[in-house]
């Protein structure tokens, strides 16, 4: 009886909500979508029962974002992608990707949360979040640049791990900037 109360809630929410929440949600569905396809493995191993569980999280993540779906489904998209590769190293180019659409699903689902279904998202707020949405995609394009005609990450841990926390700081000092 509990679910099905919270179906009719969520179905509530969504027919009521306006029409930049529905397109937040629409951003959500995509991106859930998108990384259930990047996943290294859909079959019977831990990877693939967690890639299963991104696809079965998207559709609660998408109409209701103010849960602990949106999180559930990035644990099991990161326990999958790291599951899936082990040992190996993914490629660059799928890598970028999915951290893109993991970023931009989280962004889209913490504004979908921050904010009441039914109000409208005015220009203000909207400038506000998209600043750290281009300041991130400009620390992508950077780590995708820095990548360039690079086929896997080089095998160093240390490397890698300096690689990241490079992109990182860059993208937090354009937030940062961005801001002022």
């Amino acid at each position: 009886m509990p679910t099905r109360e919270l179906l009719r809630q969520a179905a509530t929410a969504v027919r009521q909500s306006s029409p930049g929440h529905r397109a937040l949600r629409a951003v959500l569905a995509l991106t859930g979508v998108a990384i259930f396809v990047l996943m290294p493995d859909r079959g019977g191993s831990l990877a693939g029962i967690c890639a299963w569980l991104v696809l079965l999280s998207t559709p609660i993540a998408a109409t209701m974002p103010a849960t602990d779906a949106p999180l559930g489904l990035l644990l099991a998209a990161a326990v999958s992608w790291v599951a899936g590769w082990g040992g190996h190293l993914p490629p660059v180019a799928a890598t970028l990707t999915l951290g893109a659409a993991l970023y931009l699903h989280h962004l889209a689902a913490t504004l979908a949360a921050a904010t009441p279904s039914n109000a409208t998202l005015d220009r203000s707020l909207l400038r506000r979040w998209t600043i750290p949405l281009v300041t991130g995609a400009l620390g992508l394009v950077g780590a995708a640049l820095a990548a360039y005609e690079t086929d896997q990450l080089p095998l160093s841990l240390t490397l890698q791990f300096a690689g990241l926390a490079g992109v990182l700081a860059a993208s937090a000092a354009l937030v940062l900037l961005a801001r002022r």
